[in-house]
């Protein structure tokens, strides 16, 4: 799409015009040229012309603004605690062995645990509890002891 034409409003420009107009129409110095160097000059002059109205009638581009490259900065570390540091963790260890032995049998009872029924608490033992106690709507009890013994004492007693 073409921009707008806007007439030329600085003085400058309109100074300039006119005296290029004024150019073509005194007579005097076109008649010391031949008929080819007449046809030079008006096609100059005209060319002159269209560059300026081209110029008047284009608005200033803004320079192109390039990203200011960041320096790297590496993700801070997130603290994830290890299984056996839990709440979930310290409550299974409070029961004897045969408690936990039990609670391991009750998981795999319900689908949630797969591993060998040892009584040690680790990964396997962890993600059972976990699956259990978010498939009774209890997900948020792990995050305290005293939930995780709520949820310990349930699979053992039956509550």
């Amino acid at each position: 799409m073409l921009p707008a034409y806007k007439p030329a409003t600085s003085i400058k420009s309109a100074a300039t015009a006119a005296l290029l107009s004024l150019s073509l129409a005194l007579p005097a110095p076109a008649f010391a040229l031949d008929r080819h160097e007449q046809g030079i000059v008006a096609g100059a002059i005209g060319v002159l012309l269209l560059q300026g109205l081209i110029k008047s009638t284009q608005t200033p581009q803004q320079p192109a603004v390039r990203p200011v490259p960041m320096p790297y900065k590496p993700a801070p570390a997130v603290y994830a605690p290890r299984v056996s540091q839990t709440p979930a963790a310290y409550a299974f260890s409070s029961y004897s062995s045969s408690e936990r032995r039990a609670i391991q049998r009750s998981l795999a009872r319900g689908g949630f645990y797969y591993g060998p029924i040892d009584g040690a608490f680790g990964n396997g033992t962890y993600n059972a509890t976990l699956n259990y106690a978010r498939a009774t709507k209890s997900g948020r009890a792990m995050n305290s002891e005293a939930g995780a013994y709520g949820i310990y004492d349930r699979l053992l007693y039956g509550w």
